[in-house]
C-alpha cells in the first residue's frame, strides 16, 4: 500500500497512526493533526480522538451555520430548500451526539464510543441521503465531504483503542 509522503510535523507517533488508515485519509488525519495547537492531546490514541471529534464539532457546526444561512435564500430551489431543512435537523442530533462523544471521551469511557461515533456519522450521512432525488449543490458538497473524512477518522480512531483492549482484535 502506498503511503502519504508528507510526514507530521508532530512526530513518529501521529505519522504511525495516521499510516492505519486508508490512502485517501492519511493526508487530513496528519493536516488536522498538525493544525491543531494542543501538542500534549498528540501523544496517544485518546488524545488524537480528541482532536479528531473537536473538528468534527466545529466542522459539522460550521455546516449547520451553512445550512441555516442557505435557508434564507429566497432563490433557492424548494426541493434543496426541504433537503436543507432535513438536513438542518439530521445536524442538531449529529452535534449533539458528537458533543456526548467527547463527554464520553473526557469521562474515560471508551467502551462505547465507536458505537457512538457511527451513530453521529449516520444522523449527518443521512443529510447526503436525502439529496437522492434532487444534485448536491457543489457549495454543499465543499463543506459536507470534508466532514465525513473527520468523522471516519474519529471512529478509526476509536477502533485503535478499542483494539488496544481487545488482544484479538485486527485494526
Amino acid at each position: 500500500m502506498m503511503r502519504v509522503e508528507k510526514l507530521s510535523v508532530a512526530n513518529s507517533f501521529v505519522n504511525n497512526t495516521c499510516n492505519k488508515f486508508e490512502e485517501e485519509f492519511i493526508k487530513v488525519c496528519i493536516d488536522v493533526i498538525d493544525s491543531d495547537p494542543h501538542q500534549d492531546l498528540k501523544l496517544n490514541l485518546s488524545g488524537l480522538l480528541a482532536i479528531f471529534i473537536n473538528h468534527s464539532i466545529d466542522n459539522a457546526t460550521d455546516n449547520h451555520l451553512y445550512l441555516m444561512e442557505q435557508l434564507k435564500r429566497s432563490d433557492l430551489d424548494k426541493d434543496i430548500r426541504y433537503t436543507f431543512n432535513v438536513c438542518v435537523e439530521q445536524y442538531e442530533r449529529g452535534l449533539d451526539i458528537l458533543k456526548s462523544s467527547l463527554e464520553a471521551l473526557l469521562k474515560n469511557d471508551k467502551d462505547d464510543l465507536g458505537l457512538i461515533l457511527s451513530d453521529a456519522f449516520d444522523k449527518i450521512v443521512a443529510c447526503e441521503d436525502d439529496f437522492e432525488s434532487t444534485p448536491e449543490p457543489p457549495s454543499w458538497l465543499a463543506h459536507y465531504l470534508p466532514l465525513r473524512k473527520l468523522l471516519a477518522l474519529s471512529m478509526g480512531t476509536a477502533n485503535l483503542i478499542q483494539c488496544k483492549k481487545v488482544a484479538a482484535c485486527i485494526p
